[in-house]
């Protein structure tokens, strides 16, 4: 028959096993979280945590007291690298001032061609009482390079602008991305060293009971061990919900900014034709204006 006393040690051998296990399981999480390079700037506390949980005995003494959730909160451990996106996103913020500045430099390269053809002009005296704005539009015999006319200069310049508008919403775009990248990483981070200072906890406070008195006290230990492993679960809860949140709201600020660059770009292309059909106009009253001329000359 089996004594109490050998039930009590198999019950007391598997329970340190099973401790063993936990605190081998324990230490390999906090070195991997010391070792990940979010968490670089605080990895010599990290580490020695690790090594405490690891020797046990004696070296828990510093760290028993110690609430380790609220010491190595994610605030104070955390340091995300900037993520490549933003770099993305800076670059074509600039492309698109540089787009931005095209269009005006485009329509001051072609009006300037046209004030030398004009000036030119006048100087052979073949203007015929045409203005710069006419010579401008019609090149008046081919005296003034297509490119140069002003509608082709307008539809370029638009073209130009058209452009700066996609690339200043592909920056914000990405932009929005590298954010909400970011507000992942740092959520799923929180969570994995809230989870790796909870098991920490419970390992420095465990213990094998060998005696009633003890058992009282490590039962005490292990209820309040309890409320404060909830507590960290709680907060990781509420890490995830707010993930969630942020995630649901950068997909709405993201579908929102989708349809405003849209509508940006239907009124610019609106506003552009519109142009175009009054230069035309302009073009076609002056050639109305100028034939009118012609017939009075020549009566």
């Amino acid at each position: 028959m089996t004594s109490s006393a050998a039930i009590d040690r198999s019950w007391t051998t598997g329970e340190r096993g099973v401790i063993d296990d936990e605190r081998r399981r324990t230490v390999a999480l906090l070195l991997d979280v010391a070792n990940d390079p979010r968490f670089a700037l605080r990895r010599q506390e990290l580490s020695d945590l690790a090594t405490a949980v690891r020797l046990g005995g004696a070296q828990h003494a510093g760290w028993r007291e110690v609430d380790l959730v609220a010491a190595f909160a994610a605030d104070t451990t955390m340091r995300l690298r900037p993520r490549r996106r933003r770099q993305l996103s800076r670059i074509l913020g600039v492309l698109a001032v540089a787009f931005l500045v095209l269009p005006v430099a485009r329509i001051w390269w072609s009006f300037g061609a046209a004030l030398e053809g004009y000036r030119q002009v006048l100087e052979a005296g073949a203007a015929q009482g045409r203005g710069l704005l006419q010579f401008w539009t019609t090149a008046m015999g081919g005296q003034l390079a297509e490119r140069h006319l002003l509608p082709a200069a307008v539809a370029s310049a638009g073209t130009l602008f058209l452009w700066s508008v996609v690339l200043f919403a592909a920056s914000w775009v990405s932009a929005r991305s590298a954010a909400r990248a970011e507000a992942e990483d740092a959520d799923r981070g929180a969570v994995r060293l809230a989870r790796a200072m909870t098991r920490a906890t419970n390992v420095i406070n465990a213990r094998t009971v060998e005696d009633p008195v003890e058992g009282v006290e490590v039962l005490t230990e292990a209820t309040i061990e309890l409320l404060r492993a909830q507590q960290a679960t709680q907060q990781s809860l509420q890490l995830l919900e707010d993930a969630t949140r942020r995630l649901e709201d950068s997909a709405g600020l993201l579908l929102h900014g989708t349809n405003a660059v849209g509508k940006a770009l239907g009124l610019h292309t609106g506003a552009l034709q519109h142009q175009i059909s009054e230069l035309t106009q302009v073009r076609a009253s002056l050639e109305r204006i100028s034939g009118l001329a012609l017939d009075e000359g020549g009566e």
